[in-house]
């Protein structure tokens, strides 16, 4: 958070322009991809003993539904990862990883606090619009890569 403010501030000291865009994630922790995320925490170091443990924290948990008295026959879920863990926050940036880079691509700072994206950049008032469309649209490849929801919208954009 600290060098969120930084980054403002700096854009405000130079007389800039500076537009903050918040993204929130929470509804992804139930779209992560498995294989994905095992093959990021390879791609960090992890391996062997490591792995096979965060494959079985992973796989095979299922899910029932519980309304009233009824409760429905037991599911497998095959993405995700559990919502209230301690490890949760800390795998969900892990997945994410690739995202800042693409990000970065669109010539935006990236800061990110567990399931929480914060985007700044420099720019005319018009501009600004554009961009935040192009980011946030249906079809952004960081979205179809990430398989996050395509409903997701920006919680906040503002204008410093």
């Amino acid at each position: 958070m600290v060098a969120l403010v930084d980054d403002l501030q700096w854009a405000r000291d130079k007389g800039e322009s500076c537009f903050l865009v918040l993204l929130d994630f929470s509804v992804a922790f139930d779209t992560i991809n498995h294989d994905i995320l095992l093959d990021r925490l390879e791609g960090l170091g992890a391996g062997g003993t490591v792995i096979q443990w965060f494959r079985s924290f992973l796989l095979g948990r299922v899910q029932k539904v519980v309304v009233g008295d009824e409760c429905s026959d037991p599911w497998a879920l095959t993405c995700g990862v559990p919502q209230g863990s301690v490890l949760s926050p800390m795998l969900f940036n892990i997945y994410m990883k690739p995202l800042g880079e693409i990000i970065r691509g669109f010539g935006l700072c990236v800061h990110q606090y567990a399931v929480e994206l914060y985007l700044s950049f420099k720019s005319e008032a018009e501009e600004w619009r554009v961009e935040t469309r192009k980011l946030c649209g249906k079809k952004n490849p960081f979205r179809l890569h990430l398989l996050l929801p395509p409903s997701q919208e920006p919680a906040a954009c503002l204008n410093f």
